[in-house]
């Protein structure tokens, strides 16, 4: 069996009656490159996003990566959280979102965005390509 790739957190709590709308996201993230769970807090939506992106990982070449956007408030730093996620620390080489989106093509990832709407704008301008 070939690596497997991704930085998605083990799943440390069962997970309980949601099996129609993991389905349904599932089957939606077929359809698009972009899905956004919307709810209020403490819905589930990170967990529900969190698994299907574990189910769906191994169908994509790239794995599945999750973004930590819960911090961010500036848009410019999306890459750098981007970057990190692939455990690349070290910047100093000039790494930029064109560099980034040249490496690592958007449709052999699922990325898990958390948070996005804090710094919509640079979240949404990646991967555009």
């Amino acid at each position: 069996m070939g690596r497997h790739l991704s930085n998605l957190p083990a799943e440390v709590t069962s997970f309980v009656g949601r099996r129609q709308e993991l389905r349904e996201v599932k089957r939606l993230l077929s359809t698009t490159r972009l899905l956004t769970l919307t709810g209020s807090g403490g819905a589930g939506k990170t967990k529900l996003a969190l698994r299907a992106a574990a189910e769906m990982s191994r169908g994509f070449p790239d794995g599945a990566w999750l973004v930590l956007l819960d911090s961010i408030r500036d848009p410019l730093l999306v890459t750098q959280a981007v970057f990190s996620a692939l455990g690349v620390q070290d910047l100093s080489s000039g790494l930029s979102l064109s560099t980034l989106t040249d490496y690592w093509p958007a449709s052999g990832c699922c990325w898990y965005w958390t948070t996005a709407s804090t710094c919509w704008t640079g979240a949404r301008s990646w991967p555009a390509r």
